[in-house]
């Protein structure tokens, strides 16, 4: 679909022009202008501000989705400057990203052995037994590799387009980026640097709130009770809303450096979803919980009248009592 924008040249011509993507808006920009300009890394520059102009980030949306030739090119042979600076034993676009999205996964699980472990804990200790369920489901998931790759066949298993390219998914405490933050790292060298400076940002923080819980938790008297797959949604899971049937409790935003909150977020665990509950507690009741039989208090009708005094304190007696719940 063709677009009309107004580009600005040298001396703030301005010239109208009508592109469908990229390379066509380009090439009729130099042919208008008569330059030949380096734009891929002045565009890359804008993409990373905030936009006001609505007609701007239409142009760079439709400029982000639409770059280089090159973005079709997935192989190491058909181009070589896209690979340069990287391991040899990569062959592939998306094998780069993908170990780049597993090294950060890799990242936030040394992070909390760090924090869980200490020294000389016995090898049984519920901290080890929590690292080793994070482990194992980070492998099941091959370490959530697919969230960078293009060719993941699955939508809910990438958070970029088919092409390549992320939005950014916005500040933790905001639906969507208040900017017109895109990128595609698989069209440049340049590109994958800049993307490289992006972040996965904790809606419930990592190290203010998340581990601190789970190390609370783990260290308590209830800690064969915790629940072990609500910390990992938390710490490894992305916050998808197309996931919400699952009853998943994913936690991570995608987001360029500008829309990182910093500062303290207001967002906490669970205190409900912390431990599990008494039917899925496989080693029975904790010792915080009361196994004796609860008592409850029963109000009984008052009849309209009572024909004698004794039978008058007897029904004083009767009402408000307290009985025993044997589930009769």
């Amino acid at each position: 679909m063709t677009r009309h924008f107004v580009a600005i040249g040298p001396a703030q011509r301005k010239c109208g022009v009508v592109a469908a993507n990229y390379r066509e808006f380009l090439k009729k920009c130099r042919k208008k202008f008569n330059l030949k300009p380096q734009l891929h890394n002045k565009v890359m520059s804008y993409l990373q501000e905030p936009v006001s102009s609505k007609q701007a980030a239409t142009l760079l949306e439709v400029i982000a989705k639409n770059t280089y030739d090159s973005i079709a090119q997935t192989s190491k042979d058909n181009d070589p400057e896209w690979f340069k600076g990287l391991d040899t034993r990569f062959k592939t676009k998306e094998a780069v990203m993908r170990n780049s999205a597993e090294t950060r996964m890799r990242s936030y699980l040394q992070h909390t052995e760090g924090e869980l472990l200490a020294k000389n804990l016995p090898p049984d200790s519920p901290q080890k037994n929590a690292i080793l369920f994070f482990k194992e489901k980070l492998h099941k998931s091959k370490y959530n590799a697919s969230y960078f790759d293009r060719s993941a066949v699955l939508e809910t298993e990438r958070l970029c387009d088919s092409h390549g390219t992320f939005e950014c998914e916005g500040p933790y405490n905001q639906p969507k980026c208040p900017g017109i933050h895109y990128i595609n790292p698989y069209a440049s060298r340049e590109a994958r640097i800049v993307f490289s400076t992006w972040n996965f940002d904790h809606v419930i923080e990592k190290s203010r709130s998340i581990i601190p819980e789970l190390k609370a938790a783990l260290s308590g008297q209830r800690a064969s009770s915790v629940n072990l797959p609500y910390f990992y949604d938390l710490l490894f899971l992305h916050k998808n809303p197309s996931r919400a049937a699952l009853k998943t409790n994913g936690n991570l935003k995608l987001v360029h450096i500008a829309c990182h909150v910093k500062k303290p977020h207001e967002c906490q665990c669970k205190s409900e979803k912390i431990f599990l509950d008494q039917r899925n507690d496989i080693d029975g009741p904790s010792p915080q919980q009361d196994t004796k039989p609860k008592q409850q208090r029963v109000k009984r009708p008052q009849p309209n009248s009572c024909t004698s005094q004794e039978g008058s304190k007897k029904l004083h007696r009767s009402i408000d009592c307290w009985v025993q719940n044997d589930n009769r």
